[in-house]
């Protein structure tokens, strides 16, 4: 690997822009999620060098969670799980004639949420993975099962059993198809076209998508948000973050802490800042209705859960979300070996990662706005 002097040349950031470009568009379209595009990526960066196809890869995966708040906030659909709870008051908002406002707010706050991450990831990284030398086969399982319970927990706060029924049945869908060590088949009923599993794009777009166009056909007439929109409407309002500043540093603690659980991922870290954000707001009226703060929590949250994900699988070699899972493949078919040995084999490697995310970060925010 080579010094952080190298990756800002020319031709590495104008790669950063262009492939942030490209997860952008992944992002915004509904079923082309950041897993597909980083595991599309991945085949055509086997020539680059492995700095360099990190960087366009990564780039890739916060772009694309971006991305997916464009059409959570305009359509009501979200582009990627990650941006469901955007939807929320993201879309209200535009249809009360604020699409402008909301998309800035939206950026502002995933580029936050992104910082406080890598700043999480610098701190906790290191000290995790002198902690994972000592684990052993029987705290993997069990740090897999905590996985499950927490996700099923914190997406049904009020009912947990609906929530870990629903964690099983979806575990369940995801057992379907071949087994991939001894490929055995599972719960394929002697159908063949049940070996090779239930995909998550089209699952994602039955739950999502399918959903909302089910909604507007029920609808008598078409809504249409009509106004006159200026330049300095889709320009960051910093004090709407300074108000909500509790708001941004709970959201991005809480959407970093969910990204290190194991299977848990950015869905459940946006969840979760908005559930925190909603009970100790002061306008719980407010959200589901056109929040800011709702707004805010839930694009802080899921944005840190991104740079939180990337921790179990640079210490532990276990991915913390479905995104992840392929930018591990993707670092061990570069020559980097993740784990818990990463701080002796490579010990910058960790440095490198957060400065790769806070390039393509500070000058894709402003392009963006």
């Amino acid at each position: 690997m080579v010094s952080a002097t190298l990756l800002l040349n020319a031709g590495n950031i104008g790669l950063a822009l262009a492939a942030t470009l490209l997860g952008i568009s992944i992002g915004m379209l509904p079923g082309l999620t950041a897993t597909m595009g980083i595991a599309l990526l991945t085949t055509l960066t086997y020539q680059f060098q492995p700095q360099t196809a990190l960087l366009v890869l990564l780039c890739v995966y916060v772009g694309a969670i971006y991305g997916g708040s464009r059409s959570a906030i305009l359509l009501n659909i979200p582009g990627t799980p990650a941006n469901a709870a955007t939807t929320l008051d993201g879309h209200p908002l535009a249809k009360a004639g604020n699409a402008a406002a909301a998309m800035s707010t939206a950026t502002t706050a995933s580029f936050l949420g992104t910082v406080i991450g890598l700043l999480m990831l610098a701190v906790l990284a290191p000290y995790l993975a002198d902690y994972a030398l000592e684990f052993q086969t029987h705290e993997y399982l069990w740090l897999a099962v905590f996985g499950i319970l927490i996700s099923g927990r914190l997406t049904a706060s009020k009912d947990p059993l609906k929530g870990w029924l629903a964690g099983i049945l979806g575990l369940s869908v995801a057992m379907v198809g071949m087994e991939k060590l001894y490929m055995t088949e599972r719960f394929t009923f002697g159908i063949v076209e049940l070996q090779g599993g239930i995909n998550l794009i089209p699952a994602m777009v039955g739950a999502f998508g399918f959903s909302e166009v089910l909604a507007v056909m029920s609808r008598p007439k078409a809504e249409i948000s009509a106004g006159s929109y200026k330049l300095k409407d889709a320009l960051p309002d910093f004090s709407k973050l300074i108000f909500y500043q509790r708001t941004v540093y709970r959201s991005g603690i809480i959407g970093t802490s969910m990204g290190i659980v194991p299977g848990v991922g950015e869905d459940i870290g946006a969840w979760a800042s908005y559930a925190a954000a909603r009970r100790a707001s002061r306008e719980k009226d407010k959200f589901g209705k056109g929040s800011l703060e709702g707004l805010i929590a839930a694009e802080t949250g899921n944005s840190a859960a991104a740079p939180g994900a990337l921790i179990p699988v640079l210490t532990l070699g276990l991915p913390g979300s479905a995104p992840s899972a392929v930018l591990l493949a993707a670092m061990i078919l570069h020559g980097v070996k993740p784990g818990p040995m990463i701080m002796i084999e490579n010990p910058s490697f960790i440095s490198q990662i957060v400065i790769m995310m806070l390039m393509l970060r500070r000058p894709c925010w402003f392009w963006e706005c």
